[in-house]
């Protein structure tokens, strides 16, 4: 593990390309039909960003013992949906039924390069293949955990509570 600030520096990096890496490795062809579809989830899911979220994956696997060598290794695969999953809900959210937002990360958002319909569909693309990456794991414990952190009582639960709050005044619950 890291232990200076150049180690971590270079620790993260090293683990961003390689996150990178297996993003364009599983991400579908921008070649092959439909061709509009998969180059939104490309342009949206490699627009950058830190990729913590598989950063912290990848850390905490290798830190528990797992195999950090090797292609297709089912780290990898759990690393990509992270991110694919990730960058659906951003897709979605930026949308104008959300918070209309017409950049992320210096560029314009999914809808406003590529439309409306193929910015819903890429997020749900992105969705869908990133069940399938979880799903080569080999582990249903992870696919079902990741199910229920999207779900109603989560990420999902949590922006339509944002929705619901858009335009009142809130007041923080006493516990």
């Amino acid at each position: 593990m890291p232990t200076s600030t150049v180690d971590i520096k270079y620790y993260l990096e090293k683990i961003k390309k390689l996150t990178d890496e297996k993003l364009v490795r599983y991400l579908p062809s921008v070649e092959v039909e439909p061709k509009i579809l998969h180059e939104a989830m490309s342009y949206s899911v490699m627009a950058g960003g830190k990729r913590l979220r598989p950063i912290l994956a990848y850390s905490t696997y290798t830190y528990c013992g797992g195999k950090s060598e090797g292609e297709d290794i089912s780290i990898h695969y759990a690393m990509a949906a992270l991110e694919m999953v990730h960058t659906y809900s951003l897709i979605h959210d930026d949308l104008p039924c959300m918070d209309d937002d017409d950049l992320r990360r210096g560029i314009p958002t999914c809808h406003k390069k590529f439309g409306l319909a193929a910015a819903v569909l890429a997020g749900d693309a992105l969705h869908d293949v990133a069940f399938n990456l979880l799903a080569s794991t080999g582990s249903t414990k992870v696919v079902v955990e990741l199910a229920q952190a999207l779900g109603t009582a989560g990420m999902i639960g949590g922006q339509m509570a944002d929705v619901e709050a858009e335009g009142k005044k809130l007041q923080k619950k006493k516990l």
